[in-house]
């Protein structure tokens, strides 16, 4: 069974990445110092648009990047929570990803709600996130690659590590080099589990050549 968050921090658990899913929040790696920030020229997206608890859900099409380029928008996640249990699948057929899990490890699944926005890279480079949550709970930040079918793959990792697992309190970031393509960014909340729990969020999300961004815009 997996153990409370804050139960975690308490008892300065290490995190294995997989199941049970009692790690404290990992911090994120800090980008290399540069001397002059890089440049990026952001553009504003309407706010989330329901439903959108699947990358396929999504019918606001995806936000195309290029190198120097980000997008900010604002979404909630209406209820926050995980079960045990096997994590649902979606689709069937002829699709890369099919039968595709939106849930990154081997048990479990998110029982609030998920937010996925869509990203087109026109180009390899590091794709750069951060978030800002209005309340301080345990989340996942995850960086998902699409098929032609908008059906998730496995989450993007660095070695071992899944990008973006086990975040908390009030902010997380991350940067992790990426190929052209479709991916998600999928926003949930495992802990507490308190399906009435309204966060509001705030994201950004940066395509660059190296170093990422120090702020917004």
């Amino acid at each position: 069974m997996r153990a409370g968050f804050w139960m975690g921090l308490l008892a300065l658990s290490s995190g294995c990445g997989e199941w049970p899913r009692y790690a404290h929040p990992q911090e994120s790696a800090p980008s290399e110092a540069a001397s002059e920030p890089p440049r990026v020229l952001w553009a504003a997206a309407d706010g989330e648009s329901e439903p959108n608890d699947w990358p396929d859900e999504v019918t606001t099409g995806a936000t195309v990047l290029r190198l120097g380029e980000g997008v900010a928008l604002s979404g909630a996640l209406s209820g926050v929570g995980y079960a045990g249990g096997a994590p649902a699948e979606r689709g069937s057929g002829s699709c890369e990803h099919a039968p595709a899990r939106r849930y990154p490890l081997s048990e479990g699944e998110y029982i609030g709600d998920v937010d996925c926005i869509l990203i087109e890279v026109e180009q390899a480079g590091t794709l750069c996130g951060r978030v800002r949550m209005a309340t301080p709970l345990a989340f996942d930040m995850l960086l998902l690659p699409l098929d032609d079918c908008v059906l998730p793959g496995p989450a993007a990792s660095v070695g071992a590590e899944i990008v973006g697992l086990d975040r908390g309190g009030d902010s997380a970031s991350w940067a992790t080099p990426v190929e052209a393509g479709t991916y998600a960014v999928q926003l949930a909340g495992w802990d507490p589990v308190d399906t009435e729990l309204v966060v509001d969020w705030d994201l950004e999300v940066a395509l660059v050549s190296t170093l990422c961004p120090e702020s917004g815009p």
